[in-house]
């Protein structure tokens, strides 16, 4: 019995360097092998007359003959499990893994693509016979689109016509051109008959063509080659294909959901392994996530998922596809409301105006698109909100967070920040097919609901109650016949810790049936709480899909913008990572993330996926499953001006396609990968340089009484503005102390850790001679990859903004050439036009240098009495303890 595999050699053909990396990537390694000199097969036969000689044939496939006597293979033998890696590495269609009704419906779709391309031929032969010619630049253009592998399939298929068509010209140029597209729908059409084949006889080549006899150091073998056709050619036609078998098979609807803040111990699969001491069982009894454990157990766990260590570059990343450093590093200041005049690109806060988002592209292939809950990745222009970034419907806020009940926000965020506005403006807004503005009275919340009371049904105006009502809505009324792309970005865990009171009854009983003792810390119970809540919308969501029988195609995709704050009055646990949000240890940027949903393949549900992905490869991968080009354009375009005035570039997509290498469950990103400015993953090996806030460890119970007594003894952690406010307000503070009171930890040039072996970073290898080549090597690859990251002047905050917030019922939103984009608002009370005219005179006087400290220390003092902010020890009946 002969083994099936494939080499590429150089005998084969001069093949350029982007391509095999292309094979490497998309490639199984047990199944392609990929070399410089491999002469252990002969080449094909001499190529056609018709074909240039340096056109060799660049992919042969070696199909196993299997000994008849043995019987039929079955799925558990070696050679089995290879032919279908090669069928998963080299389509990426997830033919197995379909139902038989599937199956047939692919088939016949390409049968019914094979015929059209066909029917199309003999029409551009019949009018080249008639003597319409094509223009030379015209073939020019026609060849670069067959032969650009980014390009959708129709397109390239147009190229093809077009060269047929000039194919007559000159006949004894032309007619390799002709012949070649020809022999690659030949190879479509085998491409076609194998698929349907494999059903009965499961270990069929792939690729059935123009079978010719090799023969090789283990016998003779047939080799089946894609029709004569060309390199560049032949790898058109496998990317060409598997974009057309992703399309036929339906593209599937995606639920992509975003945690904020959620931390990696508040997740039920990563408490499933704790050990036997009290304070373990503890902290298991305290989490409850069913509905996520469900999903994780239907789907796949992707354990090296990273982002940025704070939310709006993590979501800045995963909306553009570029990396967190090349978008976004961090918002300076928090402050949405910045404008660099200088720079209409890149002169705003989040997301430069003329990037490319993921709803944009699956806008264009035809997806539904919407998204409900937390924005943060820019509002400057139109073009930075979510209707300007391709989302058919928006309902949520701009912002990095804001008051649960009442829309505001106020004093209760965790980085205690005060926006050019004085926290005075409301966020929560939406958009649709005939409105755009603050959210409208039926959709609005009160304060009236603060309250709260015992009633067991659940307060219509809690935040996220509107935002769950709003995903329903949208999976209720979908047109099936439309993929959707629905963004549910939830607000939770984000402080400022807030939840209905039913909800605390809630895990209070949960952890009392699962035998735990009483929560002793009210943020702990908060934040429980929170993520109990959140679970439940999730599982309504879920059930949502099934009802509407939208779940069976769906891929449901969970993420966190990034790890849990361990910081006052952040409520998370990370347990047992090392440290927190705002850190780059790995509790800071390893994150919870899984896939799930019935577009998931038997095959690979209940597992784990151990390959490193970026946040910012999801725009990619959903890219690819939607089948259009991850390449942005628009950015390209914008950078010719840029170039031009001097002003910084636009980086290219970063991201990196993930959604063959889970299903074959092998590592797709190539080394290195920066994680932040003074971070860089090399894998297994991660460096981190500089000094680092809350680098500490925490235990399974965390927050607790303990770690109030630690911040009321000036040992933190309390939250990182307070590093920036302290010396206007505690100036007698040492930069010591700050460090105590922020968990600070100095890595200097850097400490290396092996986060395989090592995934807590105990064990600091920079300083063993071992690993002094790597440390090194990799200190200088950071220090070179920090000349490249993305920091455009985006200015300071405007006070105008808060002008066109307070014109437009007192909201957030666009404020710099807003042309048309509001919708008419209810005009406002005389009453109310007087006191918007107060404010804004308040703001323009508040917002001049030489009032600001003066304000700022008033309200200092008034944050200290802040409600939902800092953290209580209580009492086994829940009642607050004095300390």
């Amino acid at each position: 019995m002969t083994e099936n595999w494939t080499c590429i050699s150089r005998e084969l053909m001069p093949v350029q360097r982007s391509d095999l990396e292309m094979l490497r990537r998309h490639a199984n390694p047990e199944v392609f092998r990929v070399s410089s000199g491999d002469a252990r097969w002969k080449a094909p036969p001499a190529a056609p007359a018709t074909t240039q000689p340096d056109k060799r044939y660049m992919i042969l496939t070696y199909r196993a003959e299997f000994d008849k006597a043995r019987g039929t293979p079955n799925e558990n033998q070696p050679h089995r499990k290879t032919q279908v890696q090669y069928l998963r590495s080299i389509i990426r269609c997830p033919w197995l893994w379909m139902s038989g009704a599937r199956r047939e419906r692919l088939w016949y779709a390409l049968q019914e693509k094979v015929a059209r391309l066909r029917s199309e031929l003999a029409q551009a032969q019949e009018a080249n016979k008639a003597g319409e010619a094509q223009l030379q630049d015209d073939e020019r253009v026609s060849k670069l689109h067959l032969q650009n592998q980014q390009l959708p399939l129709p397109q390239r298929l147009e190229a093809a016509k077009q060269l047929v068509v000039s194919a007559s010209l000159s006949r004894e140029e032309k007619n390799g051109g002709h012949l070649e597209i020809a022999r690659l729908l030949e190879a479509a059409a085998a491409l076609t008959d194998s698929l349907h084949a494999m059903q009965k006889d499961p270990h069929l080549s792939l690729i059935a063509s123009f079978p010719v006899e090799d023969v090789g150091p283990r016998g003779t073998h047939i080799a089946e080659y894609l029709a004569g056709a060309p390199a560049e050619t032949a790898m058109a036609l496998l990317l060409a294909l598997s974009s057309l078998c992703l399309a036929a098979g339906k593209p599937p609807h995606v639920l992509l959901i975003v945690a904020d803040d959620y931390g990696w111990g508040n997740l039920g699969v990563h408490r499933q392994n704790a050990g036997d001491s009290l304070g373990e069982l503890q902290g298991k009894l305290e989490v409850h996530t069913p509905t996520l454990d469900r999903l994780i157990d239907e789907g796949i766990l992707l354990d090296r998922h990273y982002a940025f260590h704070v939310c709006s570059p993590s979501r800045s990343s995963l909306q553009s596809g570029r990396l967190p450093v090349h978008v976004n590093k961090e918002m300076k200041d928090l402050d949405l409301q910045l404008v660099n005049p200088k720079d209409p690109v890149s002169g705003f806060a989040g997301i430069p105006r003329n990037m490319t988002c993921i709803a944009e592209k699956l806008l264009e292939a035809g997806y539904r698109t919407h998204l409900v809950g937390k924005w943060d990745v820019g509002i400057a222009t139109p073009q930075h909100s979510p209707k300007g970034r391709g989302y058919e419907t928006w309902y949520g806020f701009y912002g990095h967070a804001n008051d649960y009940w009442h829309a505001t926000p106020g004093l209760t965020s965790a980085e205690g920040s005060v926006d050019v506005c004085l926290n005075q403006m409301r966020d929560l807004s939406m958009h649709n097919s005939s409105y755009c503005g603050p959210a409208l009275d039926d959709t609005s919340l009160s304060a009236l609901c603060e309250s709260d009371d015992d009633k067991e049904s659940e307060p219509s105006c809690y935040e996220e109650h509107r935002f769950k009502e709003r995903v329903l809505e949208i999976i209720r009324f979908h047109d099936t016949e439309k993929p959707l792309f629905l963004l549910y970005a939830f607000h939770l865990l984000h402080t400022p810790l807030q939840v209905p009171q039913m909800w605390l009854r809630r895990i209070d009983d949960l952890v009392k049936v699962a035998g735990g003792h009483p929560i002793d810390s009210k943020n702990r119970r908060q934040y429980a709480a929170m993520t109990l809540y959140m679970d439940a919308a999730i599982g309504e969501a879920v059930e949502a899909l099934k009802e509407k029988k939208m779940y069976e195609n769906t891929l449901i995709i969970f993420v966190s913008d990034n790890g849990g704050p361990i910081y006052e009055p952040g409520g998370a646990s990370n347990h047992p990572l090392r440290g927190g949000k705002r850190s780059v240890f790995e509790g800071g940027l390893r994150t919870n993330a899984f896939v799930s949903g019935g577009f998931v393949p038997e095959s690979r549900r209940g597992t784990k996926f151990e390959g490193v992905i970026s946040i910012a490869d999801w725009y990619g991968t959903l890219a690819e499953l939607a089948g259009v080009d991850i390449k942005d354009k628009k950015a390209e375009a914008a950078n010719w001006w840029l170039r031009n005035k001097g002003l910084p570039l636009l980086f290219p997509v970063d991201s990196v396609p993930q959604w063959q290498h889970i299903l074959q469950n092998r590592n797709g990103r190539a080394d290195p990968l920066q994680l932040a400015h003074g971070a860089l993953l090399m894998w297994p090996y991660k460096l981190i340089t500089g000094k680092i806030y809350y680098g500490g460890w925490t235990g399974p119970v965390y927050p607790n009484c303990s770690t109030l007594q630690s911040v009321r003894g000036q040992r933190g952690p309390l939250p990182v503005s307070f590093k920036s406010d302290a010396p206007t307000f505690l100036p007698e503070l040492s930069d010591d102390d700050l460090d105590v009171q922020l968990w600070a930890v100095d890595c200097g040039e850097g400490c290396l850790f092996n986060v395989r072996d090592d995934p807590t970073e105990h064990v600091d290898l920079a300083r063993d001679p071992d690993y002094a080549s790597l440390f090194w090597n990799m200190h200088e690859t950071l220090e070179l990859m920090n000349k490249d990251i993305f920091e455009p002047d985006r200015g300071a905050a405007t006070v105008e903004a808060c002008m066109v917030a307070i014109e437009h019922g007192r909201t957030l939103g666009p404020f710099v050439d807003i042309g048309e984009f509001y919708s008419s608002t209810q005009k406002r009370s005389p009453d109310q036009q007087a006191e918007d005219a107060v404010l804004s005179s308040t703001l323009r006087i508040m917002n001049m240098d030489e009032n600001k400290l003066q304000f700022l220390n008033e309200l200092m003092e008034e944050a200290k009495h802040a409600p939902h902010e800092y953290d209580k020890c209580l009492a086994p009946m829940f009642r607050d303890v004095e300390q």
